[in-house]
Protein backbone atom coordinates (compact mmCIF):
# COMPACT_ATOMS: atom_id res chain seq x y z
CA UNK A 1 0.00 0.00 0.00
CA UNK A 2 1.66 3.45 -0.82
CA UNK A 3 0.40 6.24 0.85
CA UNK A 4 2.42 9.84 1.11
CA UNK A 5 1.07 11.70 4.15
CA UNK A 6 3.73 13.15 5.14
CA UNK A 7 7.68 12.93 6.23
CA UNK A 8 8.96 11.02 9.30
CA UNK A 9 12.89 12.35 10.07
CA UNK A 10 14.46 9.92 12.69
CA UNK A 11 18.03 10.86 13.87
CA UNK A 12 20.36 9.38 16.22
CA UNK A 13 23.30 11.91 17.45
CA UNK A 14 25.76 12.98 19.45
CA UNK A 15 26.11 15.73 21.56
CA UNK A 16 26.84 17.74 25.20
CA UNK A 17 26.61 15.89 27.68
CA UNK A 18 25.61 19.06 30.48
CA UNK A 19 23.45 20.04 27.38
CA UNK A 20 21.37 16.64 27.12
CA UNK A 21 20.91 16.99 31.15
CA UNK A 22 18.87 20.06 30.70
CA UNK A 23 15.11 20.16 31.30
CA UNK A 24 14.96 24.14 30.19
CA UNK A 25 17.00 23.91 27.08
CA UNK A 26 15.13 20.97 25.69
CA UNK A 27 12.05 22.44 26.40
CA UNK A 28 13.09 25.52 24.86
CA UNK A 29 14.62 23.22 21.78
CA UNK A 30 10.97 21.79 21.22
CA UNK A 31 9.52 25.22 21.17
CA UNK A 32 11.72 26.64 19.06
CA UNK A 33 11.35 24.05 16.46
CA UNK A 34 8.01 24.26 16.24
CA UNK A 35 8.56 27.97 15.20
CA UNK A 36 11.20 27.64 12.55
CA UNK A 37 8.98 24.63 11.09
CA UNK A 38 5.78 27.13 11.31
CA UNK A 39 4.49 24.34 12.57
CA UNK A 40 1.53 24.05 15.06
CA UNK A 41 1.35 23.00 18.60
CA UNK A 42 -1.77 20.91 20.08
CA UNK A 43 -0.16 21.13 23.40
CA UNK A 44 2.18 22.78 26.08
CA UNK A 45 5.66 20.67 25.54
CA UNK A 46 5.85 17.71 27.66
CA UNK A 47 9.15 17.28 29.54
CA UNK A 48 10.34 14.10 31.81
CA UNK A 49 13.27 13.21 33.41
CA UNK A 50 13.00 9.39 33.54
CA UNK A 51 15.22 7.10 35.99
CA UNK A 52 16.51 3.77 35.06
CA UNK A 53 19.27 1.73 35.95
CA UNK A 54 22.74 2.07 34.90
CA UNK A 55 23.33 4.97 32.26
CA UNK A 56 19.91 4.81 30.71
CA UNK A 57 18.71 7.95 32.60
CA UNK A 58 17.86 10.86 30.31
CA UNK A 59 14.96 13.27 29.50
CA UNK A 60 11.90 12.80 27.26
CA UNK A 61 10.79 15.95 25.45
CA UNK A 62 7.48 15.61 23.41
CA UNK A 63 4.81 18.05 21.75
CA UNK A 64 1.80 17.18 19.74
CA UNK A 65 1.40 18.87 16.59
CA UNK A 66 -1.68 19.78 14.46
CA UNK A 67 0.87 18.25 11.94
CA UNK A 68 1.40 15.48 14.04
CA UNK A 69 4.23 15.38 16.44
CA UNK A 70 8.20 16.38 17.31
CA UNK A 71 10.34 14.40 20.40
CA UNK A 72 13.39 14.06 21.87
CA UNK A 73 15.06 11.38 24.09
CA UNK A 74 18.24 11.97 25.85
CA UNK A 75 21.06 9.80 27.63
CA UNK A 76 23.13 12.45 29.01
CA UNK A 77 25.60 9.88 30.51
CA UNK A 78 26.11 8.56 27.44
CA UNK A 79 26.36 11.80 25.46
CA UNK A 80 23.60 11.34 22.60
CA UNK A 81 19.60 11.20 21.69
CA UNK A 82 17.42 9.65 19.64
CA UNK A 83 15.10 12.72 18.03
CA UNK A 84 12.21 12.82 15.34
CA UNK A 85 9.71 14.83 14.08
CA UNK A 86 6.85 13.43 12.14
CA UNK A 87 4.75 15.97 9.91
CA UNK A 88 1.73 16.10 7.70
CA UNK A 89 3.41 19.62 6.41
CA UNK A 90 6.57 19.59 4.46
CA UNK A 91 9.93 20.58 5.89
CA UNK A 92 13.52 21.22 5.77
CA UNK A 93 15.11 18.00 7.43
CA UNK A 94 18.20 20.24 7.08
CA UNK A 95 16.54 23.03 9.47
CA UNK A 96 15.81 20.46 12.31
CA UNK A 97 19.94 19.04 11.53
CA UNK A 98 21.34 22.62 12.04
CA UNK A 99 19.14 22.77 14.98
CA UNK A 100 20.38 19.99 17.22
CA UNK A 101 23.85 20.89 16.07
CA UNK A 102 23.38 24.64 17.58
CA UNK A 103 21.68 23.69 20.37
CA UNK A 104 23.26 20.46 21.23
CA UNK A 105 26.45 20.53 19.56
CA UNK A 106 25.88 17.44 18.00
CA UNK A 107 28.45 16.71 15.57
CA UNK A 108 27.97 12.92 14.33
CA UNK A 109 24.56 11.52 13.41
CA UNK A 110 22.56 9.19 11.49
CA UNK A 111 19.22 10.21 9.81
CA UNK A 112 16.60 8.29 8.12
CA UNK A 113 13.39 9.60 6.52
CA UNK A 114 10.41 8.19 6.04
CA UNK A 115 8.03 8.86 4.13
CA UNK A 116 4.53 7.89 5.54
Amino acid sequence: MKIDNGMHLLIDGDGNKKKLNDEVLIERFLENLVVQLKMNKLNNVVIKRVENEGDKDGITGFVLLKESHASIHTFPEKGFFHADVFSCKDFSKERVIEMLKEEFLMKEFNEKVIRR
